[in-house]
């Protein structure tokens, strides 16, 4: 089990931190051997590192040993760095808590999140168009029948009468990162009506549904799609069951299969790795005052990074929102809200109140 251990921690070492460090002592090097002066001379690059691997100093075996432990203890500070600054990135680009910002990036966010929402709000109107004329086959869930809900009695402990969840920005984080509170957003209405003509210019219900998503798959409430993604989640819980997701997430990862936590955490752990390397396209980015061809490395880490991170939040929303969806009725069963059939929002409302923090009582005199 040790050696298992050990063997993993030493993958993620040498994963995370010394090959892309390594990778960035490469360019350092290409950065201060060729300069502005030698820029792509290839043979000046190589006189310089026989050079200096013919340095009577090197050729030791006690030199070498020095000069592997620093290059190694180097590229693992600089992917030290690059860990943290990925960390500070995933707060930037998901933007949960931007209300909170300084005001210079408050100001800059908002800016975002209503130009943003005003491009949602133009395809949202074409989708709704295109529903209209070709969305006679989509059905709503408004005339569903509510389920009954019973509500079990709690245990001789008292419980402090809860308050109320909607707008609650302080459960956000028991909830993973990204899916704190919501804005509103209303479905669309779905009518009988004859197929657009994809022929006459008019997009397709599904063509105009792709455009939106594109944009947010909700009303936007974040200046990135990757905030708005993973908020997503808990706007449609709130949505179609009021459910409040900050509130019920921390239970119901404590009862969750083993399985499903094993591909949330792996699916947590992608997105925090595809932040971490667009943290070394950062760390790339002060080389090109010396040598501006590493602004290409910096920019093909960004753009993979940039592919990276908006796959693995999708995949990371997906997870999440089928976890709830098939282990919800688990944990309502647990904490004595009973119902049957599919969850609806009585049934959500109550379950949320069964498990959000009460109200403190009044100060003592």
């Amino acid at each position: 089990m040790l050696t298992e251990l050990g063997r993993r921690l030493t993958d993620k070492w040498l994963t995370l931190l010394t090959l892309p460090g390594a990778l960035f002592l490469a360019v350092a090097a290409g950065a201060l051997v060729l300069g502005r002066d030698h820029t792509w001379d290839a043979a000046h690059l190589v006189h310089r590192i026989t050079a200096w691997a013919e340095d009577p100093r090197v050729d030791t075996v006690g030199g070498q040993v020095v000069v592997f432990a620093a290059v190694i203890a180097t590229a693992t500070l600089v992917g030290l760095l690059a860990d943290g600054l990925g960390t500070a990135l995933e707060r930037v680009w998901l933007a949960a808590d931007w209300r909170s910002w300084p005001r210079p990036a408050r100001l800059l966010a908002r800016w975002r999140v209503r130009a943003r929402h005003r491009r949602w709000s133009r395809a949202h109107e074409r989708l709704r168009a295109a529903l209209a004329e070709g969305g006679g086959d989509r059905e709503t869930d408004a005339d569903a029948e509510p389920a009954e809900i019973t509500v079990a009695e709690p245990s001789d402990a008292p419980e402090a009468e809860p308050a109320a969840t909607a707008g609650n920005t302080d459960a956000a984080h028991s909830v993973p990162a990204g899916t704190a509170v919501a804005g509103p957003s209303g479905p669309s209405d779905a009518t009988d009506a004859e197929p657009a003509d994809p022929e006459d210019g008019r997009p397709s219900f599904d063509e105009a549904y792709d455009r939106l998503v594109r944009i947010a798959p909700e009303e936007p409430d974040r200046p990135t799609w990757c905030g708005d993604r993973l908020h997503a989640v808990a706007v449609r819980f709130r949505r179609e069951h009021a459910l409040e997701l900050a509130v019920v997430w921390p239970h119901l990862w404590l009862m969750l299969p083993d399985g499903v936590c094993e591909q949330i955490r792996a699916a947590r752990q992608d997105l925090a790795r595809a932040f971490v390397l667009g943290a070394w396209s950062l760390v790339h980015l002060p080389l090109v005052l010396w040598w501006y061809p590493a602004v290409i490395v910096a920019a093909v880490l960004a753009a993979v990074a940039w592919w990276r991170v908006r796959s693995a939040v999708e995949t990371y929303a997906v997870l999440l929102e089928a976890a709830v969806r098939l282990h919800v009725a688990d944990l309502a069963a647990q904490v004595g809200v009973e119902y049957t059939g599919p969850l609806s929002p009585a049934a959500g409302r109550a379950l949320t109140l069964r498990l959000h923090a009460g109200v403190p009582p009044r100060p003592r005199d």
